[in-house]
């Protein structure tokens, strides 16, 4: 899990699978964990997109060719 703090917040940095990179144009993103608080960090490190937003749309209308 890659995690650093950008001034007073953690930042968390994740590389992408294959599929998302093709089409996302990146292989990682970087997201603000919005805390100063190194175990929140962890906690949240842990789950910082989302669940209804994991790529799943992208995936189902990019990735596979499916019109949105």
């Amino acid at each position: 899990m890659g995690l650093w703090l950008r001034g007073a917040v953690w930042q968390f940095r994740t590389h992408l699978p294959a599929d998302l990179q093709a089409v996302l144009g990146r292989t990682h993103i970087n997201r603000s964990l919005r805390t100063s608080s190194h175990p929140d960090a962890i906690r949240a490190g842990h789950d910082p997109i989302p669940a209804g937003s994991r790529g799943r749309g992208c995936r189902a209308s990019r990735c596979h060719g499916s019109a949105s």
